[in-house]
């Protein structure tokens, strides 16, 4: 079999040798585009393990956010979103357990109400306009029935300040297990985007095993490969087109996941030309 140092040699623009393991002896060959290829006395080259991973710094809460206000938009009043969950805010999925908390106020331009026009609503307004809309309100929604559409049907509007109050706690809520499952920093920032959308948007039960293969390209760093797994089947295509594209720029910016078979079919064909 040639040594690496002859294969270097036939080579050079593909490989270039770089020293010798540990023994002194085992020359080590490098690939032109950074992959490690170990050539051992009297053993086949063998790929070598990858480098470890680079660091990068976290996606900050605000870039998130503003991501997230530009996808769901602003909206103050309750409204169904295209899978019918009852929303508010930049896409926050109202819990009827969590209306003694929301603050709301009358709208100014909803007759009859407007002596109570801008002040604030109580505690069983609140669930009343919940009840009335999910009654009432649920069986006129369509596919193509829009936030603004359902504007008619509400008279209260979040307080101000309470849209960003939910968005910060959606981000917190979804950011911790994104990064307990893949550890945001080890990531380039437009796969740190990509999966917080994902996240946002199908929430953290049981991530890992429901986008499995999008998990398997992510570990081996195929940044492409998990881009074309993050769509979501009842998501628009609009998201799922804007999510995939952060995926596909983190593949041209940081290309780490090499794929082993063009090293392997170039070996082949030095392994087996004429002698070295």
């Amino acid at each position: 079999m040639p040594s690496p140092k002859k294969l270097a040699a036939r080579a050079p623009g593909k490989f270039a040798l770089v020293g010798l393991g540990a023994s002194g002896k085992d020359p080590i060959l490098v690939a032109r585009d950074g992959a490690i290829i170990l050539g051992l006395a009297g053993r086949p080259i063998q790929d070598s393990k990858p480098n470890p991973p680079k660091r990068f710094s976290e996606v900050s809460a605000s870039a998130f956010m503003r991501d997230v206000e530009k996808r769901e938009g602003r909206v103050s009043h309750f409204y169904y979103d295209t899978t019918k969950n009852i929303t508010i805010g930049v896409g926050h999925k109202l819990e009827k357990s969590e209306l003694g908390r929301l603050r709301m106020t009358w709208r100014k331009d909803v007759p009859p109400i407007e002596r109570r026009a801008g002040q604030t609503a109580s505690g069983k307004d609140v669930h009343d306009e919940y009840k009335r809309f999910d009654r009432d309100i649920k069986p006129k929604i369509t596919q193509t029935t829009t936030a603004a559409d359902q504007t008619r049907y509400t008279a209260l509007q979040l307080a101000s300040g309470e849209a960003d109050r939910l968005l910060r706690r959606d981000y917190r809520e979804h950011r911790d297990p994104a990064n307990r499952d893949f550890t945001l920093s080890s990531l380039p920032p437009d796969v740190q985007m990509g999966l917080l959308d994902l996240y946002f948007q199908r929430g953290p039960n049981n991530f890992r095993t429901k986008f499995s293969k999008m998990t398997d390209a992510i570990g081996r760093r195929d940044w492409k490969k998990a881009g074309d797994e993050s769509s979501v089947s009842n998501g628009t295509a609009n998201r799922n087109t804007a999510r995939k594209a952060f995926f596909e720029r983190a593949a041209r910016l940081y290309p780490f996941h090499r794929s082993l078979t063009k090293k392997r079919k170039l070996l082949d064909l030095l392994l087996n030309s004429s002698s070295l």
